[in-house]
């Protein structure tokens, strides 16, 4: 794989749901890409290319392991996102443009994704939205007990290019 500009703040999928490493597969880029590995992408239905999630995305094929040729056809790398599988994600308060702690999230409800400047987040206002991509598990938390930004959620089966009931 090519070397990259990895964006930490990105969602990252901790494990698959049989607690293994989610595949990686290739896919040919979409025209006038400029995702950064790390960034949610889907799987183009029409024409087969990967192509950078936006918010309230309706479809994640998973998460692209280099940066964006902006070449089309251009071969990438994407991990795949399946059922069950645990995502770390940011949660982030699209109303103050903030990040916010994981433990102000519900088990249990679902939200959706918030992309800013090429951060995929799980939006804070938006849980029971009309398009959620992913349950909120749980907050991760610190060393001393406190909530971090980060919390672990699980995808919503309709959201997803594989392994989608829908």
């Amino acid at each position: 794989m090519a070397a990259s500009s990895w964006n930490p703040l990105n969602a990252r999928i901790l494990t698959d749901a049989g607690g293994g490493v989610p595949p990686i597969y290739e896919f040919p880029e979409g025209s006038a890409q400029s995702y950064k590995a790390g960034a949610l992408v889907y799987l183009d239905a029409t024409n087969g290319y990967i192509t950078a999630c936006a918010g309230s995305a309706t479809k994640i094929a998973g998460v692209v392991m280099e940066d964006a040729s902006g070449t089309l056809n251009t071969r990438q790398h994407v991990q795949i996102l399946r059922p069950g599988d645990r995502v770390a994600m940011l949660c982030f308060d699209d109303s103050d443009d903030a990040q916010v702690a994981a433990n102000t999230f519900k088990p249990g409800f679902t939200y959706d994704i918030e992309v800013d400047s090429g951060v995929s987040y799980a939006e804070y206002d938006s849980e029971h939205a009309t398009t959620e991509e992913f349950t909120f598990i749980q907050a991760i938390y610190d060393s001393t007990g406190t909530s971090t930004n980060w919390g672990i959620f699980v995808p919503e089966n309709a959201a997803l290019n594989f392994g989608s009931s829908a």
